[in-house]
């Protein structure tokens, strides 16, 4: 302590106490003001995600100091080489890895966030998304993902309808080379026919997705449409059916009338699903007959003479005691059917290729 300060104590006899509180806060002061003339000030180097931002002194004291000074926020899963509370050393290195955000795609919009969160349903459970089974998400909820990363989710829902619908019939053509070309006639009118179907609607996200039909009933089958097509000046070597849409149709040897009546489920020994004598299950186009005249395995199209009723393709995959000579028993899905049917004159036409 200076002679004057001494004697000016003395003089003034201040106490020793107040002495040493006036001698500490001027120490204190002299090492502020030495601290901001640079003797404490460390030379730095901070990269941002591999991008060099600061590279030289600063006075912060801690690394969490260098990173405010700089303006640098850091985002949740980002990390730090080194921890933010360190004392700042000279020459130090100070290098940030960003974590990529997610990309989230939910109701139709898409925003970034970013996380720690390893999986899809971690990620949207931090966002508050209420997840059940009501909900699609891609990738599988529950499969970690590297980052970047997308996610979708998407709402779904059911509905299920009962409507009636039609049921288009079937255009057939014949050649005919009696007419002129191009011109055509009409030998048997169609008609459509009527079905009940309940439907499963599936939504996505509000707008209809995908339609499944769950159960059919036949209300009325539908007609085919025979049409007759002039090939005059053509050589037409077979009499060939084609059907107009998707290409198909058959050839045929030959046709004959014969007398038709229908069976169902319960009149076969009351089983749903009875065997034929073929070994197989009888279902709709399966058609008993006499093997003499229809060989077991023949393949025909049964349609009403006059064009008013229409049974379709069908297979000899039965036998009956009351089926002789040309007659055919066709099965009915159900008993109604069968009945209703009853019995009938039918055109039967033995198939030769089907194409």
């Amino acid at each position: 302590m200076s002679t004057n300060l001494k004697k000016m104590l003395q003089k003034r006899k201040i106490p020793l106490r107040i002495t040493a509180i006036v001698v500490g806060l001027t120490l204190i002061m002299a090492v502020t003001v030495y601290s901001a003339a640079g003797p404490f000030q460390r030379s730095v180097t901070l990269i941002d995600n591999g991008e060099e931002v600061f590279s030289g002194a600063i006075s912060s004291a801690t690394v969490n100091g260098v990173l405010m000074q700089n303006d640098i926020t850091l985002n949740l899963g980002d990390e730090v080489s080194v921890p933010l509370d360190s004392r700042l050393l000279d020459n130090m290195v100070i290098e940030i890895f960003r974590n990529p955000p997610v990309t989230i795609t939910a109701y139709g919009e898409t925003r970034q966030l970013f996380t720690s969160m390893t999986t899809p349903i971690a990620i949207l459970d931090q966002l508050g998304f209420d997840v059940s089974s009501n909900y699609i998400i891609y990738p599988w909820a529950y499969e970690p993902i590297e980052l970047p990363a997308e996610i979708t989710l998407i709402r779904t829902g059911y509905r299920y309808v009962e409507a009636e619908v039609k049921i288009p019939y079937r255009l057939f053509e014949k050649d005919n080379n009696l007419m002129p070309a191009g011109a055509y006639r009409f030998v048997i009118g169609g008609r459509s026919g009527q079905a009940r179907r309940q439907y499963r609607i599936e939504y996505r996200d509000g707008v209809e997705y995908r339609r499944t039909v769950l159960y059919e009933q036949m209300l009325s089958y539908p007609e085919f449409a025979l049409r007759e097509v002039g090939t005059q000046g053509f050589v037409s070597p077979t009499t060939r059916w084609r059907q107009q849409s998707r290409a198909y149709g058959f050839t045929y040897s030959r046709s004959f009338i014969a007398e038709a009546t229908a069976y169902d489920p319960t009149i076969r020994g009351n089983r749903p699903l009875p065997i034929t004598a073929t070994g197989t299950v009888a279902r709709r186009g399966v058609v008993a007959t006499d093997p003499r005249v229809i060989p077991m395995g023949t393949r025909m199209y049964i349609t009403c003479p006059y064009g008013t009723w229409t049974y379709g393709f069908a297979i000899a995959g039965d036998t009956g005691g009351a089926i002789r000579g040309y007659k055919v028993d066709l099965f009915m899905c159900t008993r109604t059917e069968a009945l209703s049917f009853g019995r009938r004159r039918a055109k039967v036409y033995i198939i030769d290729d089907v194409r």
